[in-house]
């Protein structure tokens, strides 16, 4: 059974989300309303998954709440507001979702990341999980042309690794990572994290671990 912490200003929401979930098999460990509280609570229950409105509960660096959080379990945001997937994969979340996204979508995200996924869905439509460019031969033309380092760049970002996991993984700075970042995604002639991560996928790239093995368990 999963077990979640939901993380939204709007605590009747979050409460009415949580009781659905909970129907549904999933173990609902708490619901936190503020930033400090959703950071306790994660450390002092340890959920499988913290699905948050980063922008109802951290207004004022809601990025900054996802790579904190991230740092210790996996990362889902569900928010209303229009911020763009890219920005929340980038701060190491697996899953961004729109609140128009239905009861059973939300589910079937859940069961996707328990299974290694990155589910994105843009006001409650499913962004295409296929690569922003790049098929059949040109996209092994320009995996090919990785560096190790850059090869080893992707494969965390497909494990959904955040800017600090990497650091540590590659034993680099994190201003190191994202020079290499921006390497792959120019080889790869995608625009942000996530099209790296769906190029991946899609051609067979395993992702690495999230989190390096010296910070597991």
């Amino acid at each position: 059974m999963t077990r979640v912490l939901l993380a939204d200003h709007h605590r009747l929401f979050a409460e009415l989300l949580g009781g659905f979930l909970a129907a549904h098999a999933v173990e609902v460990l708490g619901v936190a309303t503020t930033a400090a509280e959703t950071e306790s609570l994660v450390r002092s229950e340890g959920p499988d998954l913290c699905l948050v409105d980063a922008a109802t509960v951290a207004p004022a660096d809601p990025a900054a709440l996802v790579e904190r959080l991230a740092a210790t379990t996996r990362v889902v945001v569900l928010t209303g507001s229009r911020e763009a997937p890219a920005g929340s994969l980038e701060a190491g979340a697996v899953g961004h979702l729109g609140k128009t996204v239905s009861g059973a979508e939300i589910l079937a995200a859940l069961d996707r990341i328990a299974h290694g996924e990155i589910v994105v869905s843009e006001s409650g439509r499913e962004v295409p999980a296929g690569p922003e460019g790049g098929h059949g031969a040109e996209a092994r033309r320009r995996l090919a042309g990785l560096r190790a380092r850059e090869r080893e760049c992707l494969e965390l970002i497909a494990g959904g690794a955040s800017t600090e996991d990497m650091a540590l993984a590659m034993g680099v700075t994190p201003a190191t990572v994202r020079s290499h970042v921006r390497a792959v995604l120019a080889a790869l002639d995608v625009h942000s994290r996530l099209g790296a991560a769906a190029f991946a996928l899609r051609h067979g790239v395993a992702g690495a671990p999230r989190v390096p093995a010296d910070r597991a368990g």
